[in-house]
């Protein structure tokens, strides 16, 4: 399960609290700057995926962080986040063949 969420600031200080926490820290965890992805938004997008509980956990340790974002912009920053792993996985295999 893939969560996204927006942070206007602090994105570092949340993604530091997903790396201390037992549960969170065995999942995956990306930090992004909207404007990396295409967003003309100052902040950060936090990529967590794992299991749905670890998502639930996720969202409860960040729920003073995590701003609302316009699904549409969710959904572009998602499109962006997989073509971006889908690039660099085609990479690595072109690395070892």
């Amino acid at each position: 399960m893939l969560c996204v969420f927006y942070l206007e600031k602090y994105g570092k200080k949340a993604e530091e609290i997903l790396k201390k926490d037992d549960i969170c820290s065995r999942q995956s965890i990306a930090l992004r700057e909207a404007k990396t992805l295409g967003i003309d938004k100052e902040g950060y997008f936090l990529f967590f995926e794992g299991s749905e509980q670890a998502c639930e956990r996720a969202k409860e340790l960040l729920k003073e962080f995590v701003k609302e974002v316009e699904e549409e912009v969710l959904e572009k920053v998602r499109k962006a986040y997989e073509e971006e792993n889908e690039k660099a996985l085609q990479g690595f295999g072109g690395i070892f063949g």
